[in-house]
């Protein structure tokens, strides 16, 4: 796909679990997403610091982020079609976040593969540094060809990395295990500058890149419309699961709501978030 004069191989998305896109957002939309961030509007997540996204900044990258879901979606590589409320700022005030794949998306969507992860550096002075790391799936596969699979097509997993190995903690179902190599050895880090877009599959395992210099990032989130959720598995889980959960008790009660609703076990994406702040 031709995008601002590139090229863009959204295949990656595949093969390597993320795509870079530069110059993403003009310097009018970042202009507005920084005066929008300086808002400081709480999100009420007790699990995570980060920033809530005002409807109007939403708007405009709504709009940016579908255009693309929409030609990934067109190219047969992956169906993600639906936006979620997860539109945030992560900024320094924000914890530093270690080897992971998301956890809450997980327990809410309960599939990360058809889910698409928007990262857009708003404020970053330099390319290098304080950015997104990633552990490419391509990557893994090569150099741990019988752990990849435990990975790829999941999520709510921890990493910790040591000098040899990486203790990997699933945090669904509580289980451990360890990767018999250090896991930055195999990592990315793109660099990016304020406008550029880090998209990623949601089950990627990423992590914040460092500290060393004010950024701040806005994130937005698609997920599969026709995906899914099931009530029981989203009550199922390891104590760690049920600490986030708790710690966030007005969205997953929410979610909980709609079951009860419709009288049903099941249901697609879209019916669950379009009946989240509505009954």
């Amino acid at each position: 796909m031709t995008f601002k004069n590139q090229f863009v191989n959204f295949n990656d998305l595949l093969t390597k679990g993320y795509v870079v896109v530069k110059s993403f957002l003009d310097s009018e939309t970042i202009e507005l997403l920084v005066n929008d961030y300086n808002r400081k509007q709480d999100s009420g997540n007790k699990n995570y610091l980060y920033y809530q996204m005002s409807n109007a900044a939403r708007l405009v990258v709504e709009r940016n982020a579908l255009a693309i879901a929409n030609t990934i979606k067109e190219l047969g590589i992956l169906n993600a079609d639906l936006t979620t409320p997860a539109s945030i700022y992560l900024s320094p005030e924000a914890k530093y976040f270690d080897w992971h794949q998301d956890h809450e998306p997980w327990y809410i969507y309960q599939q990360l593969h058809q889910y698409l992860n928007f990262n857009m550096p708003i404020i970053k002075p330099d390319p290098k540094l304080s950015g997104v790391s990633v552990i490419p799936f391509d990557i893994l596969e090569t150099v741990l060809p019988e752990y990849v699979n435990r990975f790829k097509h999941n999520g709510a997993t921890r990493f910790i990395a040591s000098e040899n190995s990486t203790k990997v903690y699933n945090d669904n179902d509580g289980t451990e295990f360890t990767l018999p190599i250090n896991i930055d050895s195999i990592s990315v880090s793109p660099e990016l500058m304020p406008g550029d877009l880090l998209l990623w599959r949601g089950d990627l395992i990423h992590k914040t890149q460092d500290a060393l210099t004010h950024r701040v990032a806005a994130s937005f989130r698609i997920t599969n419309r026709d995906a899914l959720i099931n009530k029981n598995i989203l009550l199922s889980g390891c104590e760690s699961k049920k600490g986030f959960i708790q710690r966030n008790s007005e969205l997953f009660n929410r979610a909980l709501a709609v079951f009860d609703k419709f009288e049903t076990d099941e249901l697609p994406a879209y019916q669950v978030l379009s009946n989240l702040y509505t009954n």
